[in-house]
């Protein structure tokens, strides 16, 4: 069994002297865990000058709430054989995208542009609720975070990168889809992943 998280300010002291880049990219996990678990907090979270501001009590709610999150799914599914998978949000992309960046992005910055990405995939899929990439879009555009891949990176060598990915079955690409920001439920097929067109996902990464 996991213990409930348990943190004092002083757990969060050395977080608040983090560069500002890797504090930001930082908050892309977090509002990750927004968007697949907790309208709520994704909403707070919109607000940025709590975290800009590097205060620590709203530093220690960001780390509190989003281990919460994560500790409930890993509880669920602790061999990864299905709930877990949800966690995996953007980080298909974002797992290619650092690859083939020659790992020059952080990885709050490539994950920021994988969520953006799968979700106008899963938009296009009728998999997620339209309007859910704009509502991440604004929201890690608040952290000065990147939305869209850069731009001389070939979405072919991307995909390639995404091939390999774990949560892959038989080389089809598949992706961690939310239904919607806060929402995430198994799929019709008994799959917590949805199977993407390669032709699809590339036009996407254009």
């Amino acid at each position: 069994a996991f213990p409930p998280p348990r943190f004092v300010l002083a757990d969060v002291d050395l977080l608040a002297t983090l560069p500002r880049p890797h504090l930001l990219a930082g908050m892309a996990e977090a509002i990750k865990h927004g968007a697949i678990a907790d309208e709520a907090y994704f909403t707070a979270l919109c607000d940025p000058g709590p975290v800009k501001a590097r205060d620590c009590e709203a530093l220690l709610a960001v780390v509190r709430r989003s281990v919460e999150i994560k500790a409930a799914v890993v509880r669920e599914d602790p061999r990864e054989s299905g709930r877990r998978a949800m966690l995996n949000f953007g980080h298909t992309v974002a797992h290619a995208l650092e690859a083939v960046a020659g790992y020059s992005l952080l990885h709050g910055e490539a994950l920021a542009i994988g969520m953006c990405v799968e979700a106008e995939v899963g938009e296009a899929l009728g998999a997620t609720e339209s309007g859910t990439a704009a509502r991440l879009k604004q929201a890690l555009k608040q952290y000065d975070l990147p939305v869209t891949p850069p731009d001389e990176l070939r979405a072919e060598l991307l995909l390639e990168a995404m091939r390999r990915d774990k949560k892959n079955r038989a080389a089809r690409i598949r992706l961690a889809l939310p239904q919607a920001i806060g929402a995430f439920a198994q799929r019709v097929d008994g799959a917590w992943t949805v199977e993407v067109d390669e032709t699809r996902l590339q036009s996407t990464l254009h």
